[in-house]
């Protein structure tokens, strides 16, 4: 019939790369944890080892010419030094494991997210359904097939670039990517799910979960100071988990609803995430109202800020949150939005109906980690030390002694640490209408208060529970 070349066309295609990703699986298993130097230079060892015995061999054939001898020793000192040097490449790769990605086979997010989604579609792919539309059951699968591909290319990409020795300052881009990776460990285990996934470079951050379930972390937010805003695309996939499970089947809470993940987000991280949620992400001159209705901009400004009131924090850390407040309504005036639409939302998530959002957020929280009150609102004076007496003093040694908070499966010292790089960094406000008790950071000291709180975090990345980067063996709500 008249356009089923185009369709056989295009199926084939898509039937020839769902095949490659598929198989990715067994393609990543082979290769273990070890990167493409390691395989490229035990295979040249291998090769080297043959190669030997080979020649050997062939010394050993009567009547062989003086000429041919000599041609075989040198080949074979050629093969000694080929060797050494793959020992070297051996060597220098093992040194380097350590800040490289672990990407096995077996991650649960890339097999579920790529293979078996790859499977799925190779099912149903065929030239009546690639036309299929969005009006029919399921969404459009040539649509579904492509945002495959673009995942497959973005994992691929990403995880290559981490695993380069190029920095951002003078960090590695990989040791701050390992710290994004385990960033989703601080919410605990829901719907007995274990994160495994790992956290990307991007161009920019996606504004929905991902098939695979990677975290992208969108450029130019490759610092210490922006690396908390993953937890905003790791709020989607808990909630999709906590959707699906029994007591999420009525929940009022939705993944796609970016207000309900920034909550989260903003409960589980503290400050950390608020502080680049409003001073470096959100456009203030988005804020306004729509046919009276707000913004998502307006909604996620305010539920991030009605989520860290719920927690019950001190009164210095109310300072900061109404410090947070106040500059963002600023900016939002400033900037040509409109204050009042923030307000609106401010109070529905404070007072109105929003408050049963924040409520139940909250106590999804309460059951996935165990705890009655996030670490950073409970332990807020530490942070504050650890701010002024640690970070912004260019002394670690308060943060070191502090070792009950740096282990464990839920390394709750990272969150601990990144609050206080944002403290450190904005200074300890009084309250309002009054002066600060300690003023903002020069600008110029903030490159050295991120470079200590660097260093810092990756030294808790060493004293954090062994194997994946989920948090296995967690207790947590089902």
């Amino acid at each position: 019939m008249s356009g089923d070349l185009v369709a056989r066309s295009r199926v084939e295609m898509m039937r020839s790369n769902l095949e490659q990703i598929r198989d990715i699986g067994s393609t990543l298993g082979a290769s273990g944890t070890s990167s493409g130097t390691t395989a490229f230079a035990t295979e040249v060892v291998n090769r080297c080892k043959e190669l030997k015995r080979d020649l050997a061999s062939a010394q050993s054939v009567a009547n062989i010419s003086t000429e041919v001898d000599d041609i075989i020793d040198r080949v074979q000192q050629r093969i000694k030094d080929l060797r050494g040097l793959a020992l070297d490449a051996q060597a220098q790769e093992a040194d380097l494991r350590p800040s490289r990605t672990d990407v096995p086979g077996d991650r649960q997010d890339l097999h579920d997210g790529l293979v078996l989604r790859a499977g799925e579609l190779l099912k149903e792919l065929d030239p009546e359904t690639i036309w299929r539309n969005a009006s029919e059951e399921g969404p459009p699968l040539r649509e579904a097939v492509i945002d495959l591909f673009a995942e497959f290319v973005d994992v691929v990409r990403g995880a290559a670039l981490r695993d380069t020795s190029l920095t951002v300052g003078d960090q590695l881009i990989g040791d701050l990517f390992r710290i994004a990776d385990h960033l989703p460990r601080l919410w605990g285990r829901v719907n007995y799910y274990d994160w495994t996934s790992i956290a990307i470079p991007a161009r920019v951050e996606r504004d929905r979960s991902s098939g695979a379930m990677v975290l992208r972390i969108g450029y130019p937010e490759w610092t210490v100071w922006a690396v908390p805003l993953v937890q905003h695309q790791y709020g989607q996939v808990f909630l999709q988990r906590h959707r699906e499970s029994p007591r999420g089947r009525n929940s009022v809470l939705s993944p796609s609803i970016a207000a309900h993940c920034d909550a989260a987000a903003a409960i589980v991280t503290g400050p950390a995430f608020a502080c680049p949620a409003l001073l470096l992400r959100l456009d203030p001159s988005d804020v306004r109202a729509i046919d009276g209705a707000p913004t998502p901009t307006a909604r996620r400004s305010a539920a991030i800020i009605a989520a860290l009131r719920s927690c019950g924090p001190d009164a210095s850390c109310s300072s900061i949150i109404d410090l947070l407040a106040r500059e963002w309504v600023s900016s939002v005036e400033a900037s040509g939005g409109d204050p009042e639409a923030f307000d609106a939302s401010l109070e529905y998530f404070s007072a109105g109906e929003g408050v049963a959002q924040i409520h139940e957020t909250r106590n999804l929280i309460r059951r996935s980690t165990g705890a009655d009150q996030p670490m950073w609102a409970k332990r807020w004076p530490t942070v504050v030390d650890w701010a002024f007496t640690g970070l912004r003093s260019g002394s670690r040694e308060i943060i070191d002694n502090d070792t009950d908070l740096a282990a464990g499966p839920r390394p709750v010292g990272l969150g601990m640490v990144l609050n206080a790089a944002w403290v450190a960094r904005l200074g300890e406000p009084g309250d309002p209408g009054e002066p600060p008790i300690t003023p903002e950071a020069d600008p110029t000291e903030w490159p050295k208060i991120e470079a200590l709180a660097m260093h810092c975090l990756i030294d808790m990345l060493g004293e954090t529970t062994a194997g994946g980067t989920g948090p296995a063996n967690v207790g947590g709500v089902k």
